[in-house]
This record gives structure tokens, C-alpha cells and sequence, in this order.
């Protein structure tokens, strides 16, 4: 029998979860009792970090795309030349 000469390809492909992934995912299953120690353990293990104060300025509510009733440029303010 003879041999003829080709080529071979074989291709696989590995799911890896990063460090990252594995906490976002952590975060994503855990109750508000777990959610709130894990936000403790990090503000001890974290120096930059703090805690917000219950009476900061909230972030400005914007209105849901389908409720404008003007362009956005004219709610934001920005200017585009065309």
C-alpha cells in the first residue's frame, strides 16, 4: 500500500475562566448578606477603597430612549457639525 503525502489538522479549544470571570460570577450568585461581606472583606483588604455615604448625590436619571422627545444633542448639550 501506498502512502500518500497531505496534511493533518487538528484543532481543540479549552474554556478558561479567569480570576476575573470567577468573581463576577461569584458576585452575580451571592444574596445581599454575601454581597455585603464581600464589600467589607475588600474596603479591610483595600486601602483606596471606601464607602459611599447614604446621602451622596445620586447619579442623574436619564430619560429611556423611547421618551425622548428631542435629539440628544439638544439634551446633552454636545454640538456635532456635519
Amino acid at each position: 500500500m501506498a502512502q500518500v503525502p497531505g496534511l493533518h489538522l487538528r484543532q481543540t479549544h479549552n474554556l478558561v475562566m479567569s480570576t476575573q470571570l470567577r468573581l463576577a460570577i461569584r458576585i452575580l450568585h451571592a444574596t445581599s448578606q454575601e454581597l455585603t461581606a464581600l464589600v467589607d472583606d475588600e474596603l479591610q483588604r483595600n486601602p483606596l477603597l471606601s464607602r459611599a455615604s447614604d446621602d451622596a448625590d445620586p447619579p442623574p436619571e436619564r430619560p429611556a430612549p423611547d421618551q425622548i422627545s428631542e435629539p440628544v444633542w439638544k439634551i446633552t448639550g454636545e454640538h456635532f457639525c456635519a
